[in-house]
């Protein structure tokens, strides 16, 4: 009897979990042609607490690049923290394919957006004179993307003018 009790609310649980995934998605308004957000503002990335719901999402990061795709995806997160990004230029290539929803992604700087990284593929977006920390933020609206973004932060070449 424990064991079919134990069994019953494991299932209720299970069954919880899925469903939710699916709740909470913000439906695309502005239809296919147009993908800017329509119910997200800049308020909403900002947030100091982003949230967001997805549905068969796979993420990657590793050494500067990260991949990223989802069935759907409602919300906002973050992508990536880029700590103590001092030098020449701040260099951020990227790939994102987007076949349904709205999606945003931006660059973040002390509490600001201060680019759009540009939907489409072999995308490159250049900060000068970077000099802080920046923050990668992802935000959709039942958005079904695949996503691939490599920075790199190009240092000062303190050998030139040297001699």
């Amino acid at each position: 009897m424990k064991k079919a009790i134990t069994l019953i609310i494991l299932c209720i649980f299970v069954i919880g979990v899925l469903s939710s995934c699916t709740l909470g998605h913000i439906k695309d308004e502005n239809g296919k042609a147009d993908t800017s957000l329509a119910k997200l503002t800049d308020e909403d990335i900002l947030a100091k607490v982003p949230s967001y719901t997805q549905v068969a999402a796979v993420k990657n990061n590793f050494n500067n690049k990260i991949e990223y795709e989802a069935e759907k995806f409602s919300g906002v997160t973050v992508l990536e923290n880029i700590p103590y990004a001092v030098g020449e230029r701040l260099i951020i290539k990227s790939d994102i394919e987007l076949e349904k929803g709205n999606l945003r992604v931006v660059l973040i700087q002390s509490g600001v957006i201060i680019k759009d990284i540009p939907i489409g593929e072999d995308q490159t977006t250049i900060i000068e004179e970077s000099r802080r920390d920046y923050e990668l933020r992802l935000a959709g609206e039942s958005a079904e993307f695949e996503l691939e973004i490599e920075y790199e932060i190009v240092e000062y070449d303190t050998t030139l003018g040297g001699n």
